[in-house]
């Protein structure tokens, strides 16, 4: 339980008191007490609202993308035939690989010059977009390279319930 409040609390109650001071990583030794100022420059900031929609965008759109597509494998890694427990482990790796190098790896695939995704689109004769480098195809971008762990995890998940219903029905 101490060690659970010592990431968790702790860290959360530094983060709360330096939210209503100037505190600044570059300036280390020059902060004090500003009390709501932040709150009132975050309020006032032209971005806020654009950056509500992405937040919203992303925490939805992996939530309902994750959802159906896991359910959809949980139903799938629930039939009944041979070797279901290695194909089952087959799909679970990208959950045991590390998300820094999902992240570098999905980057080095919407790479616009040596990108994987753009190459095979260069094959089919199909346009080669910025996806990263454009506002419109960058959030997609991120949320799909989000479903890569998120769709597993959730797989695992209902397919507990799935295992559990089958067994009882």
């Amino acid at each position: 339980m101490l060690i659970m409040l010592a990431v968790t609390a702790v860290p959360f109650a530094i983060t709360i008191g330096l939210a209503f001071t100037n505190y600044d990583l570059v300036r280390s030794n020059s902060w004090k007490f500003i009390g709501l100022q932040n709150f009132d420059r975050m309020i006032h900031d032209p971005q806020i609202p654009t950056v509500i929609f992405n937040t919203a965008y992303l925490v939805i759109g992996s939530t309902v993308l994750d959802t159906v597509f896991g359910l959809a494998l949980a139903v799938l890694l629930d039939a009944r035939i041979r070797a279901i427990g290695i194909i089952r482990s087959l799909f679970m790796l990208p959950i045991m690989t590390a998300p820094i190098v999902v992240a570098l790896t999905w980057r080095a695939m919407f790479n616009n010059d040596a990108g994987w995704i753009n190459y095979f689109l260069k094959l089919a004769h199909l346009p080669q977009p910025l996806w990263l480098g454009d506002p419109h195809l960058a959030m997609p971008a991120v949320l799909i390279s989000d479903m890569w762990t998120g769709i597993p995890f959730q797989a695992i998940l209902l397919l507990a319930g799935l295992v559990g219903v089958s067994q009882r029905a």
